[in-house]
């Protein structure tokens, strides 16, 4: 399982392979965040009817133009596209299966592809059969780095990277 801390990732040398801020990632689960001191253009209505609102975006890793695409329907975001400031695309997401949790009332996207400008192919991330929380208080342990049986945790900042890589990439 690879991991880096969020204030690691401009430094970490995936970063020329996974050019994304990680927050753009959890953007692309349908979690987006449209920060006051960021600039917001829209919603405007697109052909097929759904809205569509551009920011202006400061990050760690730069200035970018992010295209949210919500449903007209439902609300859900459905499409994120990560820009350079000259407009030219970097990545996109799309969500391909969103769901609605009876028991939690909330709507999630359990399927996301994203494709990167450059990259054969794309990357899929699918939630598999989430279980959300409920009523209960939250609790530390609750945002601690999960383990898996049988999978190794690489941390992509960390000396085994970076020693593979030779050197450190410029923030």
């Amino acid at each position: 399982m690879w991991f880096c801390r969020h204030d690691q990732y401009p430094i970490s040398p995936v970063r020329s392979t996974i050019p994304l801020d990680p927050n753009w990632l959890v953007e692309a689960l349908g979690i987006v965040e449209f920060k006051p001191t960021d600039l917001h253009l829209g919603p405007t209505r697109l052909e097929d009817g759904n809205w569509e609102i551009v920011s202006y975006c400061q990050t760690p890793s730069g200035q970018f133009i992010k295209r949210t695409v919500v449903d007209h329907k439902v609300g859900w975001v459905i499409r994120q596209g990560l820009y350079t400031p000259q407009d030219e695309l970097i990545a996109l997401a799309h969500a391909t299966d969103l769901r609605f949790d009876r028991a939690s009332g909330i709507y999630y996207v359990k399927r996301v592809e994203v494709q990167c400008h450059g990259m054969e192919g794309k990357m899929v991330i699918d939630l598999g059969t989430p279980s959300f929380n409920r009523s209960e208080p939250f609790a530390v342990s609750m945002f601690a780095m999960p383990t898996y049986e049988g999978y190794r945790a690489v941390d992509l900042c960390g000396p085994e990277i970076l020693q593979q890589h030779g050197r450190v990439m410029p923030p």
